[in-house]
């Protein structure tokens, strides 16, 4: 327990003043207000992954790994945000944009249900997805192919 504490606590905590001191530096800028969400989904997704692992109980440790993924897959997305708008601006339409955030925002919609992970099996060093399916899967790649955009 202390070893999770100890791994996940100080990143969660780093990641959240690391966005925080990017947003206050300069709030208008574009570039730190992603980054500053970006930062948010990446502590919230490990947040998440931390109470699933010391959860001891299936319900709670579903629905933590759920939320995980949900997370997670924000976070290619945002990924994807911060990488238009640094170093430099790219200019994309707003329909496009929105074309290409569907996808992760449909995976992060499914993931909140059974589709993705219907249930869970708790071991000793946390919590691990049970019967995965396809979904589970494409949901990694589509991930992968946002951070190669």
């Amino acid at each position: 327990m202390l070893t999770k504490i100890i791994s996940y606590i100080p990143a969660i905590i780093g990641l959240l003043t690391i966005g925080l001191f990017v947003l206050l530096n300069n709030a208008k800028s574009t570039r730190n207000r992603v980054f500053a969400v970006l930062n948010l989904f990446v502590a919230l997704w490990l947040l998440f992954l931390f109470f699933a692992d010391i959860s001891h109980q299936n319900t709670v440790a579903l629905w933590s790994l759920r939320l995980a993924l949900f997370f997670g897959a924000l976070v290619f997305l945002f990924f994807y945000y911060f990488a238009l708008v640094f170093p430099f601006s790219t200019k994309i339409n707003r329909s496009k944009l929105i074309i290409y955030s569907i996808p992760m925002f449909a995976i992060a919609l499914m993931s909140l249900t059974p589709l993705i992970i219907p249930s869970v099996k708790i071991e000793n060093f946390g919590a691990q997805p049970e019967n995965i399916n396809f979904i589970y899967t494409a949901s990694d790649l589509i991930g992968i192919l946002y951070l190669i955009a």
